[in-house]
């Protein structure tokens, strides 16, 4: 009994060891799980850690990559707007340069063509002048040539003559008529004024009476009628004339500037260029008895 109690002591004794010790292997291996899920957490962590810097790292690699591009593309669009800006600075030059000398050609060529249209109109003038002074010549001496045979005719009749005296006389008149005094500098002066004032107001009516019959559509007059007809606007602006006084008329030529809006333009044109104009005594009052306008656009 004594055997059998020692050896279930011993037996108990036995389990409670074996007990321990699965109890010990058990916590051993606990706790080695433990350790091996520590590890593998710390393990993914570490790796979770370095995924992380490495998307940081790339993501500020990327952003800099960015940058560095955006700031090369404002850089080339900079250098472009600058060469585009040096180009267009250029052909501006080039263009004004270009203008300025075919500005120089068109002023020179209006030059060369106002002289010449000068000079014509001064030939003109001349010739037209040249006639009616050897016209009013030829007059002169034919009514001188009648004034003498009506002279001679009155001797012969004597006192019976004294009948037909009116006769002679109304001849003897008729080259004083003719021969009329040229009108006076400042009265020319005041015409012309007066044609300027008509031509601004559009008074047709006022114009054409300031010349000696009706003017035509040709020549100076012409030129000045049909603006007044196709513009809404205008305004002409005449200097000091020069006058030169001749037996019976008053020559003048003066530059002027005629500023006019045409019909249905918003926009006005100025043209510059010279008038010369001849003025004699009708029926007393000085009138135009021709106009020439030499104008060139500006």
């Amino acid at each position: 009994e004594k055997l059998a109690a020692d050896k279930l002591a011993a037996d108990n004794l036995a389990e409670e060891k074996l007990a321990v010790e699965k109890l010990a292997a058990d916590k051993l291996a606990a706790d080695k799980l433990a350790a091996d899920n520590l590890a593998a957490d710390k393990l993914a962590a570490d790796k979770l850690a370095a995924d992380k810097l490495a998307a940081d790292k790339l993501a500020a690699e990327k952003l800099a990559a960015e940058k560095l591009a955006a700031e090369k593309l404002a850089a080339d669009k900079l250098a472009a707007a600058e060469k585009a800006a040096a180009d267009k600075l250029v052909a501006d030059k080039l263009a004004a340069e270009k203008l300025a000398a075919e500005k120089i050609e068109t002023e020179r060529r209006a030059q060369e063509k106002l002289a010449a249209e000068r000079h014509l109109a001064e030939q003109r003038a001349a010739e037209q002048l040249a006639a009616e002074q050897l016209a009013t010549r030829q007059r002169a001496t034919v009514q001188a040539e009648a004034r003498l045979a009506a002279q001679r005719l009155a001797s012969e009749r004597g006192s019976a003559s004294q009948s037909a005296a009116p006769v002679p006389s109304a001849v003897e008149s008729a080259p004083a008529t003719l021969a009329a005094a040229p009108p006076a500098r400042n009265e020319a002066q005041s015409l012309v004024g007066e044609m300027a004032s008509a031509y601004a107001s559009g008074n047709l009516a006022h114009f054409d009476s300031l010349f000696i019959g009706t003017p035509g559509r040709a020549g100076g007059a012409g030129v000045l009628r049909s603006r007044m007809q196709s513009t809404q606007m205008r305004y002409l602006e005449v200097g000091k004339i020069d006058w030169n006084l001749t037996d019976d008329s008053a020559v003048g030529r003066v530059s002027f500037r005629d500023t006019f809006v045409p019909r249905g333009a918003k926009k006005s044109v100025t043209q510059g260029g010279e008038i010369r104009l001849i003025v004699r005594r009708d029926s007393g009052k000085a009138r135009i008895s021709s106009i020439e306008v030499a104008a060139v656009a500006n």
